[in-house]
């Protein structure tokens, strides 16, 4: 089967019609998370199903869907034109109509599931299911459509492997075969027992052989019995489970998601308390927000009152030597008046006393005239003393200047401004550093927030998505199915445990009676004895043989694809240390073979923590292992769909992993991140070196982050 083109028409992020053609090798599709490679994966899982037989209406583009009026449809559809045979083609498809304004107002109408294929020149209509189940039925699916790296793993799937080794050995054949052997062993063996009985010369010893056989007979049909009853429980369980098994998973996926979803929610509401716990209007007041202005008002009034101050000193300095510089003058002259007398005698003549005799005298001695008490003369000489005295007294300090200011009044403001630098002020200056911490606590919560909200938003898609593939379950019948399947989980548990201990005593009874057979195979007899003696013991050579066989048969069908497998190994890590495959079989608790594929040394030492590139590419040459077994058994290739099978490969082993897969003879398609850089951007280098054709997938410009209704994904082929 190889598959020319997949054409997706509505179907979730994929608006209109998306059509993409691939090539005989290796298609890549390159796109970032939530780009829509996922869903491409799942529109193909979707086409193929023959379990989504009905409409969906959370699979219908949220764009298309935002679009209709009242009365409009649309159709959703995803086809396939591949080569089986002959070219053949299906699609499956159903239309949609709103019916009223709410968002799940819609009406489904015209569901086909057909195909067509090319016989002769004709092209004739057939049923898309049967097709499918023809070219590619679920068995090759399960073994060549893997989503993430933990689905590589396909032996660790015991109903898968079993349904290998039945689809690829001849295994059924040996059980056929064994059965019909042991029912002639046990034939053989009754006719011998009633023989012995007859033989007169061990009849006694028989008879007591005879009747311990039956006794172990009646406990092993007793065990046989508590086997049947345990194994009917079992079935009763597994048939519960198996109805659950084909959403379980999904069950399972969904509940790690919404308790994902939980644990989100209670940390968004824990952010969001304490995102909004202030109230940054009323913190003005309450907290005396409204004075982180304080500080830079402060800071510029004790600027100011500082200047003042400065300005009234130097304007009070500039007066003082004003004033004292008149003083100086005025006191200046005065003494130079002093000192020039018009005809007069100086102050200091006569001194002074002569003038104090004078004055005693009542006479001037200096002129010669009679001055008595009263008389102007006596006067004169009165103030000439005066005079005299005052001019020899001692210097007065100078009087103080009066100040220019009248007032205190910037001095006050000054000692004012001081005097507020307190702990107080320090305090209220912290206010602006408690704002900007709580602005930069709410900026940090907002992120993480968003962040979460993102994460919330990517969860509930991925919830919506196992629920659109869970076969038409609902999110309740899905939790309903985890828990119920628990229960039957334990019961069965419990069933099974009684039933491997009814088994081992069944095995203990059956090596008694084997003992007791051998007994009664080696008393002695003639004639017809030792006839059916020789027969029932060549049936038990014949059934050990056909045991054997089987156990050879599995053991060369596992070699042979562990040999492939190390081929494929090593193509896929030609530059890298890759180690050899080994395919291990072991029994597990139910009795049924299982394998387990290991990576091992050359020197035969297990790789018990292989790298995520070893153990991926270690898996994955199994598969391709798988694959070639496929085509050499039924004459047919099928491609190998990957979705994000290289999350754990680095960037310089991506590449060439890539060029590899596409020089090998085999189809795959694989959607992937790698390439993508951290800005969203293409590794245009590491692109040149690709030989396989890529397709770029990436979300269109302008979609808005909170609604689904404005995502849509663009295709776009970048490398033929």
């Amino acid at each position: 089967m190889l598959i020319k083109s997949v054409t997706i028409r509505n179907y979730l992020c994929y608006y209109e019609d998306n059509h993409f053609e691939f090539s005989d090798g290796l298609t890549l599709f390159i796109g970032d998370n939530g780009d829509g490679k996922t869903t491409l994966f799942d529109a193909v899982k979707w086409l193929l199903s023959s379990a989504a037989r009905r409409p969906v209406l959370d699979i219908i583009s949220a764009m298309k869907r935002a679009e209709l009026a009242l009365g409009e449809s649309d159709v959703l559809s995803v086809s396939m034109e591949f080569e089986h045979g002959g070219e053949k083609s299906i699609v499956k498809s159903f239309r949609f109509t709103r019916t009223g304004p709410g968002l799940d107002d819609f009406s489904f109408s015209n569901f086909s599931y057909t195909g067509h294929e090319v016989r002769g020149v004709e092209r004739i209509p057939v049923n898309g299911e049967d097709l499918i189940n023809r070219c590619y039925d679920a068995f090759m699916q399960r073994f060549s459509m893997f989503q993430g790296e933990s689905q590589l793993d396909v032996l660790n799937d015991k109903a898968s492997f079993k349904k290998l080794i039945e689809e690829f050995s001849n295994l059924k054949e040996y059980e056929k075969f064994t059965t019909f052997v042991e029912d002639f062993d046990s034939r053989s063996f009754r006719v011998l027992r009633q023989e012995r009985e007859k033989d007169n010369k061990t009849s006694a010893e028989a008879k007591r052989i005879d009747g311990e056989i039956k006794n172990a007979e009646e406990r092993i049909g007793e065990l046989r019995e508590e086997v049947r009853l345990q194994k009917a429980n079992c079935a009763t369980y597994k048939k519960k489970l198996d109805g659950m098994e084909k959403n379980h998973g999904s069950s399972q996926q969904l509940k790690d998601v919404n308790d994902r979803i939980d644990t989100l929610q209670k940390k968004h509401a824990l952010l969001r308390s304490k995102r909004y716990e202030l109230n940054l209007n009323t913190s003005l007041l309450d907290r005396m927000w409204i004075l982180c202005a304080f500080p830079a008002v402060l800071s510029e009034f004790q600027q100011k009152c500082s200047l003042l101050s400065s300005q009234e000193r130097r304007i009070e300095n500039e007066w003082v030597e004003k004033k004292t510089a008149e003083r100086v003058k005025k006191e200046t002259l005065d003494e130079i008046a002093a000192k020039v007398h018009k005809g007069e005698l100086r102050w200091d003549i006569p001194d002074k006393q002569t003038m104090e005799q004078m004055i005693a005298a009542q006479k001037c001695w200096v002129c010669g005239h009679e001055a008595p008490v009263g008389s102007p003369e006596y006067e004169y000489m009165v103030a000439r003393l005066n005079e005299y005295n005052k001019r020899t007294a001692p210097e007065k300090p100078l009087e103080e200047v009066e100040s220019c200011f009248k007032g205190t009044y910037v001095e006050d403001l000054h000692t004012m401004s001081l005097r507020m630098d307190g702990m107080e002020t320090r305090l209220i200056a912290g206010k602006a550093r408690e704002i900007r911490e709580r602005v930069e606590l709410e900026v940090r919560l907002d992120a993480d927030i968003k962040k979460i909200e993102e994460e919330l938003e990517k969860l509930r898609a991925e919830r919506s998505r196992i629920v659109i593939h869970s076969d038409g379950e609902t999110e309740d019948s899905l939790e309903k199915i985890f828990n119920d399947y628990m229960g039957f989980s334990k019961l069965y548990k419990d069933a099974d445990q009684k039933l491997r201990d009814a088994e081992a005593a069944l095995v203990r009874e059956k090596n008694v009676l084997s003992d007791l057979r051998t007994q009664m195979s080696a008393l002695p007899g003639t004639g017809m004895v030792d006839v059916y003696n020789r027969v029932n013991q060549c049936f038990n050579k014949i059934l050990g043989a056909f045991k054997g066989a089987r156990e050879e048969n599995l053991t060369q069908f596992l070699q042979a694809l562990e040999e492939v497998a190390n081929i494929y190994l090593g193509r896929l890590n030609i530059e890298d240390f890759h180690g050899i495959v080994r395919l291990r079989r072991s029994i597990d608790a139910e009795g049924e073979v299982v394998a387990t594929i290991e990576l091992q040394s050359e020197d035969g030492s297990i790789i018990h923590h292989p790298s995520g590139s070893q153990e991926t590419t270690m898996y994955m040459s199994v598969l391709f292992a798988i694959s070639e077994l496929t085509s050499k058994e039924k004459k047919e290739n099928y491609p190998l769909i990957f979705d994000a099978p290289t999350s754990t490969f680095d960037k310089f082993k991506t590449g060439s992993f890539y060029n590899v897969v596409d020089s090998l003879d085999k189809q795959c398609i694989v959607t992937t991140k790698d390439f993508v850089g951290s800005d969203g951007d293409l590794d245009d280098n590491a692109l040149e070196q690709l030989t396989c054709r890529v397709y770029r997938i990436k979300k269109t410009d302008g979609f808005i982050k909170g609604r689904i209704d404005t995502v849509k994904t663009m295709v776009t082929l970048i490398k033929r």
